[in-house]
């Protein structure tokens, strides 16, 4: 109900807490991908310093190892790769940011991280290149 009213922290609330109460039944199993794709669409919005996409990492990594035959396995497989590519899509809006006020030594710290833990995204091909640029 909450999500369909566009209220996400009441339905987070509700989510966690089913979670909490019921941690092994089928509820607690569509809870967590609710969950999971609730914090993804808030990421997805906006992520500051990327609580929402840290918070979507753990439901999908935990849903993973709790339920690795899953018919939904390739949804969490797919939207693990999706909240890395708006991890890196943050993370590449605060080098370009840097760059253009002239804090190149700022912003090759954001790019590195992007190679480093993101390479596997299609993404981390600008960064490679920007980085090369201002090397």
């Amino acid at each position: 109900m909450y999500l369909d009213q566009d209220k996400p922290e009441p339905a987070i609330a509700v989510l966690k807490d089913l979670l909490l109460i019921n941690p092994d039944t089928e509820e607690a199993r569509y809870a967590s991908l609710e969950l999971a794709d609730t914090y993804f669409k808030l990421a997805k919005l906006g992520d500051g310093k990327g609580e929402w996409s840290g918070r979507c990492i753990e439901i999908l990594d935990d849903f993973q190892k709790k339920y690795p035959d899953d018919p939904e396995i390739l949804w969490v497989k797919r939207h693990r790769m999706l909240i890395n590519s708006v991890i890196v899509k943050r993370l590449q809006d605060c080098a370009d940011y840097y760059h253009r006020i002239g804090r190149d030594d700022v912003a090759k710290d954001y790019l590195v991280e992007i190679l480093r833990d993101y390479s596997e995204t299609p993404e981390a091909v600008n960064a490679e290149r920007m980085l090369a640029e201002i090397s």
